[in-house]
């Protein structure tokens, strides 16, 4: 089954810009996904801390509740529009 992503479980982001041992785990990761062309996904980002240090290590794409908690299809259009606004100004 072919596949573009290799994701990495809020387990091994928690705390990875202080807890050494899952910041090398994030980090092999990392490499992983860039020695095989596949983009790195982070699942689970908290705090600006872990969003910081997954990004500083090259994951191309960081989701979690930093960003935004689950919420309806209409508050999400809605937010996706002022964010589109917001570049357009």
């Amino acid at each position: 089954m072919p596949f573009s992503e290799l994701k990495i479980d809020r387990a091994y982001v928690a705390n990875c810009s202080r807890d050494q041992f899952n910041a090398v785990l994030c980090e092999t990761i990392v490499e992983l996904g860039r020695r095989f062309g596949l983009r790195t996904v982070a699942e689970g980002i908290e705090t600006a801390h872990e969003s910081h240090k997954l990004q500083s290590i090259g994951c191309q794409i960081c989701q979690g509740f930093l960003f935004g908690k689950p919420m309806p299809k209409t508050q999400l259009v809605t937010r996706l529009r002022s964010c589109l606004n917001a570049q357009v100004a």
